[in-house]
């Protein structure tokens, strides 16, 4: 595994930043708290000298010179470490007792400063305080030292908690980082499977459902679609393959026998014309395989506006009346005067759809049935539905009636080029509509439901 992936990876970089802002803040927060305990340990230190000088003023008030002579030499004795210091002179400067021997030439505060371990900026030394009660001047201080080893205690445990922190964020970031290379890696390796045409290769998805695996499921469902279009796209180049073959070799044997009966000096008219209608059906199915493939190609809305459903059935019922009536077949219209079913489409696109369907049931249903076109709104959604009681389409079938080229017929041998259903469906998808075929018991209902007008007419324009 490339390591400077893994260090390069966003998970680690992410530590990194995490790591080091984290660093900033401990520091800010360090500085506060050092300041808060120096300061406190120094008013500490300081509140212990002004006590044990204030004692000291009270054994020389109340008891004398003697009195504060033992007092001095009592205190001084146990305590051998010179972290306590205490000193008794008289108003010359003449040493009396403790340990310190020599007479301060100052009066308050005072550092002496020592050799000492102490951080950059510590104060080093013994803090003294000497004041001066009737004739005698009295000195009291406390080495710095355990001060100073209690902050360097501090800062120790500020930075080994630092740096604990720091390494552990940093490994835990090169472990997710890691991890997420490997998933990375998988998906590329999948991906390249996929462009080799494995187009059955999938993206593994953990139950940890981290970013990686949302996007690994969304990749799943994108090559599910793919590989439905790639079959589909199979299927159809196979269908117009097939589909093609008759009408050219139906054309080319027009054209043979066009031109023998021109050598035998005949009228080749009628081969002519049979020719002009082979071709015009080769003409009429690319005319309509371009059609769908703009439909379902473009976004363009240039064309579309308010449209009633109701106008579309009405104008559909009064063009196929005479022809369903021509076959024998009974064509009712159906719409709901309660409310509008309008939908934001192009007008001549509904057009075509509802013609197909008109026409498509027209042509595969016997005399004596019914035809019922409907317009009505199922809640809010309206739908446009073209019903009828004839034959119907078998449960097997249902599904892939709307395929480019489909037909129930095996042999191909019926009417039609199977592409109507396929555009209704194009038509459909460019509106933002669902299409669905049902049985109708018996027959064939195929229902169209439209999204709401204002809805769907708001999310075009975002």
């Amino acid at each position: 595994m490339d390591q400077g992936s893994v260090f390069a990876g966003a998970p680690f970089r992410a530590a990194l930043y995490a790591a080091m802002l984290f660093g900033l803040v401990l520091s800010a927060a360090g500085w506060f708290s050092y300041q808060r305990v120096e300061n406190a340990l120094q008013q500490n230190i300081e509140e212990q000298i002004l006590e044990e000088q204030f004692l000291l003023h009270e054994i020389l008030k109340n008891g004398g010179r003697d009195s504060l002579d033992r007092a001095v030499e009592h205190l001084k004795n146990p305590l051998s470490t010179r972290r306590y210091l205490i000193g008794l002179f008289d108003e010359t400067g003449l040493f009396l007792a403790g340990n310190i021997t020599s007479a301060p030439d100052f009066e308050g505060w005072h550092i002496v400063s020592t050799q000492g371990r102490g951080f950059p900026g510590m104060q080093d030394g013994n803090l003294l305080n000497a004041a001066r009660y009737s004739k005698f001047q009295t000195v009291v201080g406390r080495s710095l030292e355990p001060k100073n080893a209690a902050l360097m205690t501090l800062i120790e445990g500020l930075l080994l908690f630092g740096v604990v922190i720091f390494l552990a964020t940093l490994a835990l970031g090169y472990l997710l980082s890691r991890r997420s290379l490997i998933k990375l890696q998988i998906i590329e390796r999948t991906l390249n499977q996929v462009s080799k045409g494995q187009m059955t290769a999938r993206l593994p998805v953990s139950t940890d459902n981290d970013q990686i695996d949302r996007i690994s499921f969304q990749v799943n469902k994108h090559l599910e679609q793919l590989s439905a279009l790639m079959t589909t796209t199979k299927s159809t180049v196979a269908a117009i393959a097939h589909d093609l073959k008759t009408p050219l070799s139906h054309s080319f044997m027009a054209l043979q026998h066009a031109l023998a009966q021109l050598d035998q000096k005949e009228d080749p008219r009628t081969s002519l014309e049979e020719l002009e209608a082979e071709l015009q059906r080769l003409g009429t199915v690319f005319d309509t395989i371009l059609r769908i493939t703009r439909i379902e190609t473009s976004s363009a809305r240039t064309h579309y506006s308010l449209v009633d459903l109701k106008d579309i059935a009405e104008e559909m019922h009064e063009t196929f009346l005479a022809v369903a009536e021509e076959k024998g077949i009974r064509l009712e219209l159906i719409v709901e005067a309660q409310r509008k079913t309008v939908v934001w489409a192009d007008h001549k696109m509904l057009l075509q759809l509802a013609y197909n369907l008109v026409n498509n049931a027209i042509e595969h249903c016997p005399a004596g049935t019914t035809v019922t076109l409907v317009t009505r709104l199922e809640g809010v959604t309206p739908k446009l539905i073209v019903g009828d009681d004839g034959p119907g389409v078998p449960n097997e079938f249902r599904a892939h009636i709307f395929d480019p080229f489909f037909r129930t017929n095996s042999s191909r041998t019926s009417g039609g080029n199977g592409l109507g259903l396929a555009l209704v469906r194009a038509i459909s998808t460019h509106h933002g509509a669902t299409v669905r075929a049902y049985d109708n018991h018996p027959g064939l209902r195929v229902a169209v439901a439209f999204p709401i007008a204002a809805e769907f007419r708001k999310g075009q324009d975002l």
